[in-house]
């Protein structure tokens, strides 16, 4: 062997001693109505070492970790550690000389129940404990899991304002209302997603927004692909709530009428908007008039062109009148 080798020989034996520790994530699962579901995160080393390698994994994440007993689950648990004690999130173990993957496997049970709930995730963390052996370094550190959730919420129907698809001009606040066909439990969380279309240019035409002041519900996405309405147990039992504002942009261009359309689960609303005129053209229909003594009053026809959906106030003057005994 040649002097000039022996860098290249030394890069690949540094190369052979460097060893990985990764964990992996399973598929994600559905949870289910009843029952378990074990989920296994393995942990391998990609060669065996000489001296025991010191890891543990933790978990978390936005499912919710059981903090009960082995022989009852605590309310609102998602999921519990195979194997271990309730009162940790976390396993400690060990790879011994001559082993590349963990035993027994790491892992949670998943709670089947019917809870109405977002779909959550569960994330390992691995990490060593101490100094690891020389060469040995982290791989694959987090892995993540999605529990999906596959309980299906109440129905629920959708209206406008007086429960009839009208027209609105510009500048207008129409409002939505929502009927569920049971109010939620104390601890069940609904999420209804909305389908927005129609004509009129959401951010131009219109904006939505939710109420604010209505505890147990809440808006996510209005402005984007994926709007949704959520409603939790704190509504107190109340069925039918109005919670979504449709704003009308009013501005000097005129517009054609344009639509509005929003669906929930099989019902779509449709709301017209149409265009809010800068002035109204009157006029009389009615070119003359004639009245009698013993009549009090006499009826003109007028036309108002185009439609208004405000208020207006015509000043009638009348003059040029010839009375005939």
């Amino acid at each position: 062997m040649t002097l000039a080798a022996l860098p290249l020989v030394a890069g690949l034996a540094a190369a052979a001693q460097a060893q990985t520790l990764s964990v992996g994530a399973p598929a994600d699962v559905e949870e289910g109505d009843s029952g378990t579901h074990d989920l296994i995160f393995p942990v391998t080393l990609s060669q065996s070492v000489a001296a025991p390698v010191d890891f543990k994994v933790c978990f978390s994440g936005t499912a919710t970790l059981d903090s009960g007993q082995r022989s009852r689950w605590a309310d609102g648990a998602d999921y519990r550690l195979i194997f271990f004690d309730l009162d940790t999130s976390c396993y400690s173990a060990s790879l011994f000389p001559g082993e590349t993957s963990a035993s027994p496997p790491f892992g949670i049970q998943v709670r089947g129940e019917t809870d109405i709930e977002p779909d959550e995730t569960v994330k390992a963390t691995l990490s060593f404990r101490g100094a690891p052996p020389a060469g040995v370094t982290l791989g694959t550190a987090t892995a993540t899991v999605t529990i999906k959730d596959d309980d299906t919420p109440p129905a629920a129907n959708l209206f406008i304002d007086d429960g009839k698809n009208h027209d609105r001009p510009e500048g207008a606040r129409p409002w939505y209302s929502f009927i569920l066909a049971r109010a939620p439990e104390s601890s069940e969380r609904f999420r209804y997603p909305l389908t927005l279309g129609g004509t009129a240019v959401r951010g131009t035409d219109y904006t939505l927004s939710c109420r604010t002041d209505l505890p147990g519900v809440t808006c996510t996405g209005l402005d984007s692909a994926d709007p949704a309405v959520v409603i939790d147990g704190s509504l107190a039992g109340r069925r039918s709530i109005s919670l979504l504002y449709l704003d009308l942009t009013e501005d000097s261009t005129t517009e054609s009428r344009e639509t509005v359309t929003l669906r929930l689960n099989d019902r779509t609303v449709t709301l017209g908007i149409v265009d809010a005129p800068s002035s109204v053209a009157v006029s009389l229909t009615t070119a003359t008039a004639t009245t009698y003594e013993f009549w009090n009053h006499v009826e003109l026809a007028y036309t108002v062109t185009p439609p208004t959906g405000s208020a207006i106030v015509l000043p009638l003057v009348v003059t040029g009148v010839t009375a005939t005994a």
